[in-house]
């Protein structure tokens, strides 16, 4: 029972003393928090004394008064050190400084000498100088010079939400009118191919609204603008190495072009052509280095399609024409069926792989084109031999073979 007294006095005593006192500060930005606590503390000490945990209780209202009396002290010092600085400037007639200081004074405790000190500033004649200018250049649409105006009074009226509405609209109307300005001369710019011209501009639009469709859509166009100016340019290229046969440069420069348009039916068709064309030319340029490879019956097979669309690529390259014609006699060499003289022991069955039996003979001579071939001689009772020998035609007088069975088994 003493300490429900206990109790109901101290909260007596602390309603008594702050109860208003914390009206007032909820009604200002200062520490929020703090006053959020101490008034949460009081509360739960109401919630304990409705449980009858008196002791609890009486704890958290002392509790909550210590941290009242800390908060308020604060307060009052925040306030003094405020509004000492408020009068300062005020008398000493620094605008700024003096209005943002009767802000913050107000902020952290509202009292009639504080309101009367605010009132004082804003009825300065400086002050009252900005308000006729501003209503004068509003009335007379010099809205460039009304921002100007707008801006000093908010360095002194930072808070003042009338000037700050009527600047954030002001600036939004010029942004409009600038942007609609720029994006009419970005797309003039654009219409007369003056791509960079356009894209310079329309860098300075996109700094005063990022975001607007308006110039996404038109740097998309821009930027297929730009796109095709390039495609063009290396279509020309392109044709220009076709003119002066020059396949390889050319297929360089379609392989470029077709990179930036991959759907081009006329660019694949052409990259198709040029890539043959390319590989044609390796490829017998390779031959006609080095002979030799058309000892191989695959070798002149693959080479022999390619003479045989020399009919298709003449009008398109002259040189390469000129080297199939080349190759075609080169083709007509190898492919000569050359004398061939076998030697033999007139007892061995001889045959030449791939090709049939020749027979036994002692001498023989037989009919071969060039390339690599393997003879085979057989005979019962001794072991098999082979031979590989190659005809070529630089060597006409050195195509004679000896190939017999000697090793009996």
């Amino acid at each position: 029972e003493k300490l429900k007294i206990q109790y109901e006095s101290k909260l007596e005593e602390f309603e008594a003393t702050y109860a208003d006192k914390i009206g007032d500060a909820g009604n200002t930005k200062w520490k929020s928090n703090e006053l959020v606590k101490i008034v949460e503390k009081k509360n739960k000490s109401l919630n304990d004394y409705s449980q009858k945990n008196y002791l609890l209780a009486l704890e958290k209202i002392n509790g909550a008064g210590s941290l009242a009396k800390t908060y308020f002290k604060e307060l009052e010092a925040e306030y003094v050190k405020y509004f000492k600085k408020a009068k300062a400037y005020f008398v000493s007639r620094d605008l700024q400084n003096a209005s943002d200081s009767i802000i913050k004074t107000v902020e952290v405790k509202k009292t009639n000498e504080a309101e009367r000190l605010q009132k004082q500033i804003l009825k300065l004649p400086e002050i009252i100088d900005l308000e006729n200018s501003i209503a004068t250049l509003k009335n007379a649409g010099k809205y460039k010079d009304e921002i100007t105006e707008l801006k000093k009074i908010l360095q002194i009226l930072p808070k003042s939400s009338k000037y700050k509405e009527r600047l954030s609209y002001l600036n939004s109307q010029m942004r409009t009118g600038r942007l609609n300005n720029l994006l009419e001369k970005t797309h003039k710019a654009f219409e007369d191919g003056r791509y960079a011209e356009a894209k310079e501009i329309l860098g300075i639009a996109r700094r005063i609204d990022p975001q607007n469709m308006d110039i996404k859509n038109l740097d998309q166009k821009i930027q297929t603008g730009e796109l095709r100016i390039k495609l063009e340019k290396l279509v020309d290229i392109a044709n220009k190495h076709k003119s002066d046969d020059q396949w390889k440069l050319r297929l360089d420069a379609l392989q470029k072009a077709s990179l930036m348009d991959k759907d081009n039916d006329y660019l694949k068709g052409e990259l198709n052509i040029a890539k043959e064309i390319v590989l044609i030319q390796d490829e017998v340029e390779k031959v006609l280095a080095n002979k030799d490879m058309l000892l191989k019956q695959k070798s002149r097979n693959r080479m022999n399609q390619f003479v045989s669309a020399s009919d298709r690529v003449q009008d398109l390259s002259p040189s390469l024409n000129t080297r199939l014609i080349k190759l075609k006699k080169v083709l007509e060499e190898y492919s000569k069926k050359l004398d061939v003289i076998l030697v033999s022991d007139g007892k061995s069955k001889v045959i030449v792989r791939r090709v049939g039996v020749v027979g036994t003979f002692k001498e023989k001579t037989i009919k071969l084109s060039a390339g690599n071939y393997v003879l085979e001689a057989s005979r019962e009772g001794y072991k098999s031999k082979s031979v590989s020998i190659s005809i070529d035609p630089k060597n006409k007088n050195n195509h004679s073979f000896d190939i017999r069975t000697d090793e009996r088994i």
